[in-house]
This record gives structure tokens, C-alpha cells and sequence, in this order.
């Protein structure tokens, strides 16, 4: 799943991550054990198939959500279902 997060109406929900900069690309696993990581490097095709090589691999490091709960959205966003 892809979500475009607007980090100005969702401040509570994009203040979980600790961004320095925008854009900004965030791996989330929202299981259980609501965890994160930080994309590190260009935003490109191959730059976020870097990143999930690492998690796929078993080398990325995920930083646990502090509490294990996500906020609530505050904005509607339009969904798109693709089969």
C-alpha cells in the first residue's frame, strides 16, 4: 500500500517519524508491533528498491512507534482500490 501523507494537516501523525526534511519516504509496518523505517537516499525507483532489498534481506533497522498506536487521520483522503 502507498500513502501521500500532508504532513502540515497531519502533524501528529507525521511527528511519529522525526522527519528532518520533506519529501520524505517512510516504511511502515503496522502490525503488532507498530514499527518504522527511514528511507536513506534518493527518491527514485531504484533508490526505494534499494531500501526494500535491505528489508527483504534482513538488514534494515526499524525503530519502534512509542506507544504501539498511530493517530487517528485528521483529514479524508480519496481511496483507489486496484485489483
Amino acid at each position: 500500500m502507498f500513502l501521500w501523507l500532508d504532513a502540515t494537516a497531519e502533524k501528529d501523525f507525521a511527528d511519529i517519524f522525526q522527519l528532518d526534511s520533506y519529501p520524505s519516504v517512510v516504511i511502515l509496518n503496522p502490525g503488532k508491533r507498530k514499527r518504522f523505517t527511514l528511507h536513506d537516499g534518493e527518491i527514485t525507483s531504484a533508490g526505494v528498491e534499494n531500501s526494500l532489498d535491505k528489508i527483504l534481506g534482513g538488514d534494515a533497522r526499524f525503530k519502534a512507534i512509542k506507544g504501539n498506536k498511530l493517530p487517528e487521520l485528521v483529514s479524508e483522503y480519496p481511496v483507489e482500490v486496484k485489483d
